[in-house]
């Protein structure tokens, strides 16, 4: 491998010299600094030097990375935020490195020690949330290394959460008007602030509507399983993928589950939402672009963590048309 030492012995120049000239540092106005500036970078392309990125990164201090932590990215929502993360932080000159968890919680606390000893300015974590994790997500936040996350937290880290404030009271009385009697909540048992708040907002905008309510929180898809057999007679799911599933199991069971609605992000709105009878709707890229930029600014300017909040959208069955959805796939599709 070519190094700096081989690019100053070809130029006839001391190494530090060879490394101001290539770094750009002024070599003065005289006339003999300007030669040894052009000689060598003449070396340097003559032997095909490429600089070493880690070593730059040393001396600065700074790596222009960052980590992003997913569980997998097989999921078109989160193969759609690896790609909008890497093109935001591309955009504002910084490479991303990706772990992928697989929704374990040991592997999950090995990829924050991986991305910490790769040196990554700072860490998107958009995995899943175990108790276990806490103490390595505390130390790594107590250390000053700039975080962020896409939901509430209780560690004093940097969100771009989403707020269903407005939304869901909407879809309770959507589903009170068609002539639900009892409506069920089916959301992903993740443990996080932001589901107790889901889970407050539903049971106060029952209340309000004089409809029964019930919880459903499960843990994996033979949860699904259950509730299927259950058939509810109207149901708001947390996660598109249960409620996929959901369809799959009410269609082979012969039930029938009259009022249905979604929460998704516009990432993984569903291909046929025929048989929903409402959906909340989050704007998945400005959340993630946000989030970029937090963790970016608190990376070059030191802005301290701070906690934002969506608000996504309500839309009865009757509206489907306005719904903005986003399959990122079209972008790259080859011009033939």
């Amino acid at each position: 491998m070519i190094t700096i030492k081989d690019v100053a012995a070809r130029a006839g120049v001391p190494e530090k010299t060879a490394m101001r000239a290539l770094s750009g540092a002024t070599m003065g106005k005289r006339r003999d600094a300007r030669e040894r500036m052009e000689r060598v970078r003449r070396a340097a392309a003559e032997l095909g030097y490429q600089p070493s990125e880690i070593a730059k990164a040393l001396r600065k201090g700074k790596t222009r990375t960052i980590g992003l932590m997913t569980g997998n990215i097989t999921n078109r929502y989160y193969a759609s935020l690896a790609e909008t993360v890497l093109d935001e932080s591309e955009r504002l000159g910084y490479r991303m490195i990706l772990e992928l968890t697989r929704w374990d919680a040991e592997k999950s606390i090995l990829c924050l020690e991986h991305l910490q000893r790769f040196r990554v300015d700072g860490i998107f974590y958009a995995s899943g949330h175990f108790p276990e994790e806490r103490h390595a997500l505390e130390k790594l936040h107590g250390a000053g290394i700039p975080l962020v996350m896409l939901y509430q937290n209780a560690f004093g880290i940097a969100s771009v959460g989403r707020d269903h404030s407005a939304s869901l009271p909407l879809a309770v009385r959507d589903l009170a008007e068609r002539g639900a009697r009892k409506i069920t909540l089916s959301a992903w048992n993740s443990r996080t602030p932001q589901d107790e708040i889901l889970i407050e907002l539903f049971l106060s905008a029952c209340r309000k509507s004089g409809i029964a309510s019930e919880l459903h929180r499960p843990r994996s898809l033979a949860d699904m399983d259950a509730l299927a057999d259950a058939a509810p007679g109207a149901l708001i799911c947390d996660a598109p993928n249960c409620l996929k599933y959901f369809f799959l199991r009410i269609r082979d069971n012969h039930a029938y589950c009259p009022y249905v609605t979604g929460i998704y992000d516009e990432w993984n709105w569903p291909d046929r939402p025929e048989s929903l009878s409402g959906a909340i709707l989050l704007p998945s890229e400005k959340q993630v672009r946000l989030a970029v930029r937090e963790l970016i600014g608190q990376i070059e300017h030191g802005s301290p963590p701070s906690s934002i909040s969506l608000q996504s959208r309500f839309f009865p069955c009757e509206k489907f048309d306005e719904v903005p959805v986003k399959d990122l796939s079209f972008r790259h599709l080859f011009p033939f």
